[in-house]
């Protein structure tokens, strides 16, 4: 692929990255940017969106510089503080590469309702892009009388809609309970959790999301591992 220039022709940045979605990084970076990226409006000529930007906190800036690599892209990665702490964030100013985002269904986060037209073999890898942006594994124990016991639980937030769909995908293809979660929120009705939490799916999940892997998360992965060494004792 060619490397072409955003509006203002100061950055270098492969364009054409998202515009047919044909191998595993493609996809992951796809799942990741449906649940962690967000696109604006800056330049009023512009028929939409020309702004992408990523962000993720401080201890991320790897994997958020490793992003920016795979698009060919010399954008700066910025420092700041939000609600959650430090944190640092890549703005892309391309509408071209806006535009290829939005033919795959990418929209603001609260319409992002269905997984995007790409090859079956490669859903796995935009689940787990998806899963290292809003998901999570947590391992830990719980007290019931004089019992220690162990505990885990995998998520995944997202819309409503979006995680009925990706709740069918999992259930399709991986060999998971269906005894599942749905938590919901009282502030908004935009957002629900999917929740596995028997040791059999983790074992599945981990199985399904890092088939054939070369990228991904290393602190969201660094939890399975965890996870398999509590198992071993």
């Amino acid at each position: 692929m060619l490397s072409s220039y955003d509006i203002n022709r100061r950055h270098s940045l492969n364009t054409h990255f998202f515009d047919t979605i044909h191998s595993e990084t493609q996809a992951y970076w796809l799942g990741f940017l449906w649940a962690d990226g967000s696109w604006s409006k800056t330049a009023p000529r512009c028929s939409g969106p020309n702004r992408l930007t990523l962000s993720q906190k401080l201890s991320e800036i790897n994997h958020l510089q490793l992003f920016l690599n795979t698009l060919e892209a010399d954008y700066p990665i910025r420092r700041f503080t939000s609600g959650y702490g430090a944190a640092v964030a890549a703005h892309i100013n391309s509408r071209p590469l806006c535009i290829s985002l939005e033919r795959l269904g990418f929209a603001r986060k609260d319409q992002r309702v269905h997984i995007p037209p790409i090859p079956s073999p490669l859903l796995h890898h935009f689940v787990r892009g998806y899963f290292d942006g809003d998901g999570c594994l947590s391992v830990y124990t719980q007290t019931v009388g004089n019992a220690v016991i162990n505990k885990q639980e995998w998520s995944l937030t997202g819309h409503p809609k979006f995680i009925a769909n990706i709740r069918q995908l999992i259930e399709q293809n991986v060999d998971v309970s269906h005894r599942v979660k749905i938590k919901t929120y009282k502030r908004t009705d935009k957002a629900v959790t999917l929740r596995y939490g028997r040791k059999s799916d983790i074992v599945a999940l981990h199985d399904y999301l890092y088939q054939d892997a070369t990228v991904y998360l290393d602190s969201k992965y660094q939890q399975f591992v965890e996870f398999f060494n509590r198992e071993k004792n």
